[in-house]
Formats: C-alpha cells, sequence, structure tokens
C-alpha cells in the first residue's frame, strides 16, 4: 500500500484539482504502456568486440548504404582515395559505402542516412569535430599526417572504403568564418552556414558533438555541445572567442 501510494504522489503535478490529474495521467500510462517498441537501427550484438582493429566498418547489412552516390560526393571520394598510379580507379561500383562507422570502442558515429523519421529530431549522431592536419603522401596511398592546423566541425553524409585504403567520412563541415567560441557557456555557436563538401579520414575523427538551434534570434544560430576540453581549442589569432 505505501508504495501504492508513493506511485501516486509522484503523478500529482496540480493540487487544486488533485482527481482530475490523477485520471489524466492514468490514461496516458496506460495509453503509453500499450505503445508497440520500435526496434532499434543497431543491435547491440552487432558492436565489433574491443579487440578489433579500430576504426572498423560494421559488418550489419542494415548499416550500408544503399542510396545513389552523386557524382559531387564521388568527387570527393577521387580527392580522398587520391591515386597517382592512376591504376585503381574510383568509381562508383568500388566504392563500399555506409551509413555509420565504428570510429572507436563503443564509439559508433552516424551520418544523414543513418537516422529515421522518429530519431532524426530525438538523437542527431552524425555531428562530429576533428583536427585538420597537414598530409605529406606517402607509399602504397598512404598519408603521412603533420601538424595540426585547426578544427573543425560538420555533419557526415557517408561513409566509404575503396580497395584497402583507409576510410573516410564526406562531410558537410561549417564555415570557419561563422564559428565563434564561447569560453564563459563552454560551447561553439556558428550561423549555420555550410562550406563545400570535403573528406575526413575516419581515423582523424575526434568525436562526437551534440547540436542546439535556436531559431529565435534575429538570425539562426547553431550552438554546438559537448566537453569544453574536446571542443576548445588553443585558439590562434584568427580564431573568433568570447
Amino acid at each position: 500500500m505505501e508504495r501504492y501510494i508513493g506511485t501516486l504522489k509522484s503523478m500529482v503535478s496540480l493540487m487544486s484539482n488533485i482527481d482530475a490529474n490523477l485520471a489524466n495521467k492514468a490514461i496516458t500510462l496506460e495509453h503509453l504502456n500499450h505503445l508497440p517498441l520500435q526496434e532499434p537501427l543497431v543491435d547491440l550484438t552487432s558492436l565489433p568486440d574491443r579487440t578489433m582493429p579500430f576504426p572498423y566498418h560494421p559488418d550489419d547489412p542494415r548499416l550500408q548504404f544503399k542510396g545513389i552516390i552523386t557524382h559531387t560526393i564521388l568527387d570527393v571520394c577521387k580527392k580522398g582515395f587520391y591515386d597517382e598510379s592512376g591504376r585503381f580507379p574510383i568509381v562508383a561500383r568500388n566504392l563500399k559505402a555506409f551509413t555509420k562507422y565504428h570510429v572507436r570502442w563503443k564509439c559508433t558515429v552516424g551520418s544523414q542516412h543513418s537516422g529515421n523519421e522518429y530519431a532524426l529530431n530525438r538523437r542527431d549522431d552524425s555531428y562530429i569535430w576533428w583536427d585538420f592536419r597537414e598530409e605529406a603522401n606517402g607509399p602504397n596511398n598512404t598519408k603521412i599526417l603533420g601538424e595540426i592546423v585547426g578544427r573543425r566541425y560538420g555533419q557526415v553524409v557517408l561513409f566509404a572504403e575503396a580497395y584497402s585504403w583507409p576510410a573516410i567520412a564526406v562531410v558537410r563541415p561549417f564555415k570557419t568564418t561563422s564559428v565563434v567560441y564561447d569560453r564563459e557557456l563552454e560551447l561553439v555557436s556558428t550561423g549555420g552556414q555550410i562550406a563545400p563538401m570535403e573528406f575526413v579520414r575516419v581515423q582523424n575523427i575526434g568525436g562526437l558533438l551534440g547540436r542546439i538551434n535556436n531559431i529565435m534570434a534575429q538570425r539562426q544560430t547553431t550552438y554546438l555541445v559537448g566537453r569544453w576540453e574536446e571542443l576548445g581549442i588553443e585558439f590562434p589569432d584568427d580564431i573568433v572567442v568570447v
């Protein structure tokens, strides 16, 4: 009886009309109990083991991109899988595309195509941050990473693999001119302007970002949130900090 009374007390939020308030909560709860459970997009059993070599592509066939690879995406992939010898053509049939990718153990990044009509506005795991590095050409189409020259933010369009080369992510980055770092609130704000698509090597992806759209301001502002030690960087002179 005490447990039942405790359940009822927690349901009351309008003391002036307790009976109607309890009835409304009980009816709502009853309807919710009969809603069918939505099947998760990714089954936990499909996650790779900790000992797998990360980054690692998903084995679940549902996470393969089955759409059309546009000419714009293909041009970005050609830059990401640049072959000086010309023996390995980058065409759509030679690409493996994915909507999600296992960046690290228990860190799976999504894309524009990994959401659905139920979860797209509730949880979006397609926004990432990465460090932009200088690169030099190495043997066998490998890249030698140099110094970090900046931090970028954007949304993943899809992930791509070609031959046995390191995977890349095709991204839509925010323009660097619209990025403002707010040390007091520990967030990054952007004007929402998107730069042309580019590629990011999956191994260079730093982590996921949360996103809040403020449509009440005079102009649309997108706030990128996360751990400040990941969002913030050592700010050079040309970066706006408030």
